[in-house]
């Protein structure tokens, strides 16, 4: 169901879906990821 290559690093908090960590919107639904935790570097 997923692309070659896609990193599923977390889930989005909407819906649930595996998304990257370096998204900043899930591509499933739109919903603004968190940027916070990329931050804590």
């Amino acid at each position: 169901m997923y692309g070659i290559g896609m990193d599923r690093d977390k889930d989005c908090p909407n819906c649930n879906r595996g998304v990257a960590e370096e998204w900043n919107y899930c591509p499933m639904c739109g919903e603004k990821l968190s940027e916070e935790e990329r931050e804590e570097e």
